[in-house]
């Protein structure tokens, strides 16, 4: 290799180098700015600060729905009391149940009695 083509050689790895380091401190640059809010308590964007970020965002400064993201939408259903539902232990049994044509039933019994039944065959 001529010295030519080695100075050509790493002129245009140093160059390229640049470019790439360049263009990736752009693009983070732009993904970061990119964010209207976010949930980091203490940061400028952070809950403290949604009601001061837009001027339709003022409700967020004080009141109970505090969030940048619009909650009053006919969309959003709110519950104000979640349904509670207690689970308890039960007997419970597994029955595989095999035929001569190769046909598997999978028979699982909850409770006393044959009141709650799940069978699934398969074949």
């Amino acid at each position: 290799m001529t010295s030519q083509s080695k100075c050509t050689y790493i002129l245009a790895s140093i160059l390229a180098l640049l470019f790439l380091f360049v263009a990736k401190s752009v693009i983070a640059k732009e993904i970061e700015d990119d964010r209207e809010f976010d949930y980091i308590k203490g940061s400028p964007k952070g809950p403290e600060k949604w009601g001061e970020l837009k001027p339709e965002w003022a409700a967020c400064k004080h009141g109970k729905m505090q969030s940048p993201i619009d909650l009053s939408n006919a969309r959003v259903k709110f519950i104000s009391q979640p349904e509670i539902r207690i689970y308890t232990t039960t007997k419970s049994a597994f029955c595989n149940i095999s035929t001569a044509t190769f046909i598997n039933s999978l028979l699982l019994k909850q409770g006393y009695g044959n009141s709650h039944q799940m069978s699934v065959t398969i074949g």
